[in-house]
């Protein structure tokens, strides 16, 4: 085929495209906090079009007839300079159109954001500013990972009290106990409001309280959707355990809630959820004379299970003095941040230091805050200044 025939094939299949890409609407989703808002709006926004729509059907109309004739006309004049039928010169121009498809798929699918949350976007999560948007946020993760196969899973809240700022450091004098009334199952009976589980039409669904140890705060909380008995089924429920420990009855629980969960060797649908477990890794184990079995029974019943996927995870610690956060949001990598004071407004707001594979160490933070001009000077030193000015 010669060069000049080659180009106007080329041309021919894009302009066909440009041809149908012109009747295409598009349409967005709105965001779990700005549903009603966002609803009306959108309401609007549609109305507008269809009226704006009805003016320019006509020319979008003749636009298209216009472009389809110079298609038409091309294509005879690359039929006559190769001496094929029209038919020959449109099945060849559909042959690269699929190649060029093909392509452009396979580029896609190595791209890293796309294998890490498939279709979940490439938008870099921001730090929480309450527990309202901490809630929001973990939802939205727990649910992307349970769409991607997973349905074990472990969420780290920063546990915070209602009422206390974000970057004010807890102090809990009342032990595990007020950390489970005050803050751990809060959160999670708020997080599992949130969630839209599958099969159930909408957030709707009663959420149950029980406790497991009281002096160790722990807590089982259980929904179950909002479904006609005779629908209801074992995938409609969503179980969390709450500040469980590197106790033997935690692994023995996990362990047969774990299988309770499997119905003919499937569990990808029952979500089941670790929520801010006291344990850390594996190494959290050590090793216990009275149960030497302990940390095997731990790698076989909850990290092998796949609830080592931490798919939530809102951090907060000390680096170098400055109070620091870790934020993990699936599928995105950890993002990193420091608070910085506000002189003008007062208070603190986070100052963003980078991402990471893996979860940060300390080290990293260090680095970080070193390469930063805000943080040249210590966080008393940056006080001493504003006093002395």
């Amino acid at each position: 085929m010669s060069t000049l025939a080659c180009f106007l094939s080329i041309t021919v299949v894009f302009m066909i495209q440009d041809a149908a890409h012109s009747f295409v609407t598009y349409s967005s989703t709105p965001s779990r906090s700005n549903r009603v808002s966002d609803f009306s709006q959108m309401s609007k926004i549609k109305r507008a079009r269809s009226l704006k729509s009805l003016s320019e059907n006509d020319k979008e109309a003749d636009e298209a007839s216009i472009l389809l004739e110079k298609v038409t006309k091309m294509r005879a004049e690359i039929a006559a300079l190769e001496g094929k039928s029209i038919q020959e010169v449109q099945e060849e121009a559909q042959e690269r159109k699929k190649l060029t498809t093909r392509k452009t798929v396979e580029n896609k699918s190595t791209d890293p954001m796309k294998k890490k949350g498939k279709k979940w976007g490439a938008t870099k999560p921001d730090l929480p500013e309450d527990n309202l948007s901490q809630i929001i946020q973990a939802a939205g993760a727990v649910e992307r990972a349970q769409r991607d196969g997973l349905s074990r899973q472990l969420v780290r809240f920063a546990l915070i009290p209602e009422g206390d700022t974000m970057y004010d450091m807890q102090e809990w004098p009342g032990g595990p106990q007020q950390i489970s009334r005050e803050a751990g199952v809060p959160l999670t009976v708020a997080l599992l409001k949130e969630l839209k589980m599958k099969g159930a039409a909408s957030e709707s669904g009663q959420v149950y309280v029980q406790d497991i140890l009281d002096f160790d705060g722990s807590a089982w909380v259980t929904k179950r959707a909002s479904l006609p008995l005779a629908e209801k089924t074992q995938d409609d429920v969503v179980k969390a355990m709450v500040l469980a420990n590197t106790d033997d009855k935690y692994i023995n629980d996990i362990r047969s809630t774990d299988e309770n969960f499997i119905v003919d060797g499937d569990d990808d649908d029952k979500l089941f959820l670790l929520v801010n477990p006291f344990w850390r890794n594996l190494e959290s184990w050590g090793f216990n004379i009275f149960s030497p079995n302990a940390k095997k029974n731990a790698q076989k019943h909850i990290f092998d299970r796949g609830f080592q996927n931490e798919t939530y995870a809102f951090n907060r610690f000390s680096a170098r003095g400055e109070l620091c956060a870790a934020l993990k949001v699936y599928p995105f990598d950890w993002q990193m941040f420091a608070y910085l004071e506000d002189d003008y407004y007062g208070g603190e707001y986070p100052i963003y230091l980078g991402q990471s594979e893996e979860e940060p160490s300390y080290s990293q933070y260090v680095t970080q805050l070193n390469e930063r001009e805000e943080f040249k000077l210590s966080k008393n030193m940056r006080i001493l200044q504003r006093m002395q000015k």
